[in-house]
Parts: structure tokens; C-alpha cells; sequence
């Protein structure tokens, strides 16, 4: 089958997120499957359409704007490095000042979705090949397939519901530009309303969005068993370490060698002392106070009374208070923490195939970093909620079953309390000196299927069952 993905950004153009890494892998998981995937996204400021190799195709399409100017949008394709086809709307005035889809006032990104959507709608007409079903992710995603109803067209939908956008929501002048409908105020709900089916990043995260509270919620509940969670991926080609060039030495769950070897290089990088009897700590998160780094940085004083080392790397951010105590910590404790605001060079790949031991303190939609630490024998300290949930069980105290050591939360959204933060931290240390526990432990986890073939076959099926007749669907 061909299907259309939709989505604001994809990782295969630098987009960053859930959706970006899922409408990068996935299409290319599923051309692995012998199904053919395009993927739809804004050509925005970040995208270089000569570097990138796009070609900019004659097919012209139109939107008309809320004082009845029409403009033209530009069709421009190109082809991922991974074989995918990805097609562009190109904009002067609404898409290429912009690096996101949320960037500017009410107005433009009402303006930008209406425009996106009306694009969509008019591209699907004119498509000589035809989409069996098209796969919408976010808000954009769920605008289209909105836009799509209005329209009557007839190809089969799935929306992904992505957290980042979930609140996009319009009032006023900004609200009538994307319809009369009272939903469209609210692309997602709209699309949640409106999808033939509707899926979320995990079994936990479906779950969550039928009982929480809010708009979505009372829709969510409202679809049933047609809301589900297909739990994501990692992309084997980049996150592998038997393949990955960014490491000292290549390893598996039978050979461990080589991760003893990357650990002492990574030591030395960092200006640790190199030891292999000590556990290695990797934290990771946006220096804006997510993912309970905040937590980390305030019981790290206790945690690093153990002989222990942590390292710690923050992506940018607005947080300074953040990065001051964590620069603070390492002025006090350089022989213990090290601290780095950039994945120079693939530092993240570095630092997962050195560390014993991966923090995770967020509440995870995806599971990402859960399940690229697994990969890695890195034994995640994670948050039990989320995706986290589906992906790991709690460690019983021998080690002798389990995927992870669970930081317990009682409220989710409110995160984890520095307790305990600090408690699974110290239950992580001391697992890493039970031995041979541990070294089973570690090869266990790098065994656990992560892949996107996975994912790819469950979303095939469900596919397969958008496109059934209806008395089949029935049954």
C-alpha cells in the first residue's frame, strides 16, 4: 500500500521530537515491509532546498486567506537518505520565516495550519498515483485530516496524537480561520473526532488520554477501542552498538568487552578517573528544569557521597539557574561529576555505551531514551509512567527478572520527588555491585526488541484494517 505521513518536521530534515524521530523511521521501516510511504511536512527555514536536493515541481496550490487573498504554494520534493519520499509546501510569507510550526502570534500559526491543511486537501486531488491512507501526526496532521472530511475525500486515516502540540488551541480571528466547525478551534480534537483510527505512543499514554481531564479526554473515551498505543522505535542504523562508528570499541549482549572498553575511554574523555569498579551515571535532558534533572542536581550532593561517578549532558536551553548548579556540583566534585552542554561529536552515543547506569527523571511519551539506554547495556533509572511504563519492569531485589530500576511517582504529571529520585539512584548503585546479577542484568536489556520493524508490522495491520471492507472490519 502507499501511505502519506503528515507531520510538522521530520528527523530525516532535522526536525527534533516524537514525531520527528517516528515519520523519519518508520516510513522507512514499513518500504521494509514492501509498502510505499511518502511524508508531508512545511518547508521551513531550517530546510535548504539546495542542500537537501529538493526539486521544485511545477504543480501549483492555492489558499486563500481571511481577507480573500489568494497565494500560491510551492510543491517541492525530495528523497531521504534512508530511500523515503518527502514532499514539501513551500511559502514565503508562512512557512519559510518559521524553523516550527509554532512559531509566531495566534494569527500566523492559525494562518500557517488553515494554509497546510487547505494545501493538503488539494494535493491528495491532484496526486497521479493515488495514497491508499493517510497517516497524520500532531496538530498539522489532525488539521488535515479534518480539512480532508470537509472535503470528502475518500482515503482511509490514522492520526498519532503528539503531546507537544496537544494544546494548540485558537480563539477569536485566529479560531475562524481554520472553519466554522466549533473543533477546529483545536486541531487535535478535531482530528481525534474525525480519524478513522487513533493511535498514541504507548499502551500507558492511551490510557492516560481516555481518563485524564480536559477536551481531549472526553473524546479520547468517546473512541474506545479505536484509540490505541503502539509503542515507537529506535532506528537500528543509528543507535547499534555493534555498528555505531562514534564508539572506542563495538559490543553485543554476548560480548561485553567491548563496552569495558568504551567505558574507560569515556572516563578519559570526561577527565574521570578511569576505573571499572565504580558505576558510571549518564544524565540526560534540556537545560530548561524537564526531565527531573532539576530533581538530580538538588540530591546530588547526597548521591555523589557514594563513590560514584555522574555525567551529565544538557541540550540547550533557558535554564541557568539549572546549569549553575550542576557547574557548581562539578567545581565541588570534579573527580565525581562532569558536566558538557554539547553532543560534540556524538557525545550521547559515547556516553551511553560507556555508563553502568542511564537516568531517566521524565515522564516519557516515547521512551526514547529508555530504550536506546537498553540497547546500549546502560541499565535505565527511570520514571515507571509513560511509555517508560510499557517499556520496562521494576527489578526485584536478586535482579534476577526485570528491565530497569523504576523511580515510583505517585503523581505522574508532577514528576518525582528528589526522595525519590535519590532512592532509585541508590538502588541503581547498588545493583551495579551485585556481580554477576548485574552483568546478566545488562545483557538482558540489550536483547529486548526495539526496533521500528516492530512498530511497523503492528502499524501494518492496523492499516490493513482501515482498508478493509466494512463487513470485514466488522468481524
Amino acid at each position: 500500500m502507499r501511505i502519506l505521513f503528515v507531520t510538522a518536521a521530520s528527523e530525516a530534515f532535522g526536525g527534533r521530537g516524537p514525531a520527528a524521530r517516528a515519520t523519519a523511521s518508520l516510513p522507512k521501516a514499513l518500504r521494509g515491509l514492501e509498502h510505499a510511504a511518502a511524508v508531508l511536512t512545511p518547508l521551513t527555514a531550517d530546510i535548504d532546498p539546495t542542500a537537501s536536493s529538493l526539486a521544485r515541481r511545477l504543480t501549483k496550490l492555492r489558499w486563500t486567506d481571511a481577507v480573500d487573498q489568494e497565494h500560491a504554494i510551492e510543491l517541492w520534493t525530495g528523497r531521504s537518505v534512508s530511500g523515503v519520499d518527502h514532499v514539501f509546501f513551500g511559502q514565503e510569507t508562512l512557512f519559510r520565516p518559521a524553523t516550527h510550526l509554532l512559531e509566531g502570534d495566534a494569527s500566523t500559526v492559525a494562518d500557517r495550519v488553515a494554509a497546510f491543511a487547505t494545501a493538503a486537501v488539494q494535493y491528495l486531488e491532484k496526486d497521479a498515483e493515488g495514497y491508499a491512507l493517510v497517516h497524520g501526526y500532531g496538530a498539522l496532521g489532525a488539521a488535515v485530516i479534518a480539512a480532508m472530511k470537509a472535503a470528502g475525500r475518500p482515503e482511509p486515516t490514522v492520526l498519532t496524537v503528539d503531546d507537544a502540540e496537544g494544546t494548540l488551541h485558537f480563539e477569536g480571528d485566529a479560531a475562524a480561520r481554520l472553519g466554522d466547525d466549533a473543533d477546529a478551534a483545536m486541531p487535535l480534537l478535531a482530528g481525534l473526532r474525525q480519524a478513522g483510527r487513533v493511535t498514541t505512543s504507548s499502551p500507558r499514554r492511551a490510557e492516560a488520554l481516555r481518563t485524564n481531564e480536559g477536551p481531549l479526554a472526553a473524546v479520547a473515551s468517546e473512541r474506545g477501542t479505536e484509540l490505541v498505543g503502539v509503542l515507537d522505535g529506535i532506528d537500528a542504523s543509528r543507535w547499534n552498538p555493534v555498528t555505531d562508528p562514534r564508539l572506542a570499541a563495538r559490543f553485543d549482549p554476548v560480548d561485553l568487552r567491548g563496552k569495558a572498553t568504551c567505558k574507560e575511554a569515556l572516563q578519559r574523555e570526561l577527565d574521570l578517573p578511569p576505573r571499572s569498579d565504580v558505576p558510571l551515571v549518564a544524565a540526560f535532558g534540556a537545560a530548561r528544569g524537564g526531565d527531573g534533572l532539576g530533581s538530580l542536581a538538588r540530591v546530588a550532593s547526597e548521591l555523589l557521597r557514594n563513590d560514584v561517578q555522574v555525567a551529565v549532558l544538557l541540550a540547550e536551553g533557558d535554564d541557568g539557574a539549572l546549569v549553575g548548579a550542576f557547574e557548581d556540583l562539578w567545581d565541588r566534585w570534579p573527580d565525581r561529576l562532569q558536566l558538557r552542554t554539547r553532543d560534540e561529536d556524538g557525545l550521547q552515543h559515547r556516553l551511553m555505551a560507556g555508563a553502568d547506569l542511564a537516568f531517566d527523571g521524565a515522564h516519557a511519551p516515547a521512551g526514547h531514551r529508555v530504550m536506546v539506554a537498553q540497547r546500549y547495556g546502560a541499565v535505565p533509572v527511570a520514571v515507571l509512567a509513560g511509555a517508560n511504563a510499557d517499556l520496562m519492569v521494576d527489578c526485584d531485589a536478586k535482579l534476577e527478572t526485570g528491565t530497569g530500576l523504576a523511580i515510583h511517582v505517585e503523581n505522574p504529571a508532577a514528576g518525582p520527588s528528589d526522595e525519590a529520585v535519590l532512592a532509585g539512584l541508590r538502588r541503581g548503585l547498588a545493583a551495579f555491585r551485585g556481580g554477576d546479577a548485574f552483568a546478566a542484568l545488562r545483557s538482558r536489556v540489550m536483547r529486548l526488541d526495539h526496533t521500528w520493524d516492530r512498530t511497523a508490522r503492528r502499524y501494518a495491520g492496523l492499516y490493513r484494517e482501515r482498508l478493509a471492507p466494512p463487513d470485514e472490519d466488522a468481524d
